[in-house]
């Protein structure tokens, strides 16, 4: 047997003239039918004898590069290795499986959570005009110049609120309360000088006392009694009419301050005219001028009342203007001024309106006296300087004022001391009568252990 095949021989000399063609290479011709491959796998062919080639000429630049027939995707042959045939095949490209890539890691996601549905809007937003649009272009074109002073243009940084001001009220209350206890632990009972007797423990009566603008006159006269130890207090007056003792040309008790030219002769003539009526000397006493109580209710923010009926009055020689409608509201100082003075439209005159008064001073007590005064104590303590005659120290006035906020000011006992109208020489007149006075003054006002008694009483009937 012939070492080659004459096919294996056929197919050789055609790939050597390929390649010493210039030429395209013409397509191989068919194998034929050759013994079917026993061996799987592939093995480069070595031929026994490789044929020796002669040089080749260089070829022309323009010539395409000529690639080898095992360089084609179609290319196959058979070939003998060892006794055994061979198969040699290029498999194409397009064949070719995908190179296996090892996997990546993948960092774990988080699970996407569904997002929550948008609320709904009560009214769509319109869209934007052409104007608007030009607007924003405008406002972007500025920013973008803005750039180049961040400073100048910098936004605005989000203020804080105003947390000092909350601590400066704390520390001011601090201050106020840490004041008002000093005043608190130094504060002292107001006690008569002449006493009669044994007192009973933490009561104190007090005479209040208010005159008219430009005028001495006492028109309002009040009894206020405290009762520390039992937290109760009461409101007496005094009617502007009482008849009373004295070489007087009009012998009422309102003119007495006035008769004597006022000052500490007059305010000891009427302490004596007091003591006269009730049977014992008040503790202490506080006048106050009806122009100051104006300002008083305006620095205590007011008082509300509820006014018994509509008030209309006009007096230009006194610059006295009176117009309040009935029912309850917010009354300032002139109209709460009005409120006291006013009494030609009551049946009972001057005892109404000295029923109206003590109920107004009922419901200040009630509204102004609380923690919330400490804030108003430096307007208070300069309108006492100011407006206010007292013979009480300011030890005193504090055990005063600690006294009525510790006391039950919704259920102020008021009481008018009585008596009953009378014409004497053609004036009008209020007659005290002792008996009741006396029952009155024990119930309401008496500081002292034993009772008063109608032989300690000078009422002039």
């Amino acid at each position: 047997m012939d070492l080659y095949d004459s096919s294996e021989l056929d197919l050789i000399l055609s790939d050597i003239k390929q390649l010493l063609s210039e030429d395209e290479p013409e397509p191989p011709a068919a194998p034929t039918a050759s013994p079917a491959p026993t061996v799987q796998e592939t093995r480069k062919f070595t031929p026994v004898h490789p044929p020796v080639q002669p040089p080749q000429a260089a070829p022309e630049p323009s010539a395409p590069a000529v690639r080898p027939p095992w360089e084609d995707p179609d290319f196959a042959g058979t070939y003998y290795d060892g006794g055994a045939a061979q198969v040699v095949r290029s498999a194409s490209v397009h064949d070719a499986p995908a190179p296996r890539r090892a996997p990546q890691y993948q960092p774990p996601q988080p699970e996407a959570r569904p997002a929550p549905p948008a609320q709904a809007r009560r009214t769509e937003r319109p869209a934007p005009t052409r104007a608007q649009k030009i607007a924003r272009q405008s406002l972007a074109y500025d920013n973008e110049d803005d750039e180049d002073d961040p400073e100048e243009y910098a936004a605005p940084k989000r203020r804080r609120p105003l947390r000092w001001l909350g601590r400066l009220l704390v520390i001011l209350l601090v201050l106020g309360l840490l004041a008002a206890g000093g005043l608190y632990l130094l504060a002292a009972q107001p006690t008569a000088s002449a006493a009669l007797g044994v007192r009973r423990s933490g009561v104190s009566t007090i005479l209040l006392i208010g005159t008219d603008a430009g005028d001495l006159r006492t028109d309002t006269l009040m009894l206020l009694s405290v009762d520390d130890a039992n937290h109760t207090a009461a409101l007496v007056s005094i009617p502007r009419d009482t008849l009373v003792n004295g070489p007087y040309t009009v012998p009422k008790i309102n003119s007495v301050y006035a008769v004597n030219n006022g000052g500490e002769a007059g305010m000891e003539m009427l302490l004596q005219r007091v003591t006269e009526s009730i049977g014992f000397p008040p503790d202490g006493y506080v006048l106050v001028n009806l122009s100051a109580f104006v300002e008083l209710v305006d620095i205590m923010g007011g008082v509300r009342f509820d006014v018994p009926v509509s008030m209309q009055y006009s007096d230009p020689s006194q610059d006295l203007y009176i117009d309040l409608a009935a029912g309850e509201q917010e009354l300032d100082g002139v109209q709460a001024m009005g409120l006291v003075r006013f009494r030609s439209g009551y049946a009972e005159a001057d005892l109404k309106r000295v029923e109206v008064q003590r109920a107004f001073v009922s419901a200040a007590a009630e509204q102004w006296i609380g923690p919330g005064v400490v804030f108003k104590a430096p307007r208070l303590i300069g309108w006492l300087q100011d407006h206010v005659e007292t013979d009480m120290s300011l030890r005193n006035l504090t055990w005063l004022a600690k006294a009525l906020m510790r006391a039950d000011r919704a259920s102020i006992t008021t009481e008018t001391l009585p008596g009953h109208a009378a014409t004497i020489q053609g004036g009008s007149y209020y007659i005290l009568d002792p008996y009741a006075v006396a029952d009155v003054v024990n119930r309401c006002l008496n500081p002292y252990v034993q009772e008063i008694t109608v032989n300690d009483l000078l009422i002039r009937n």
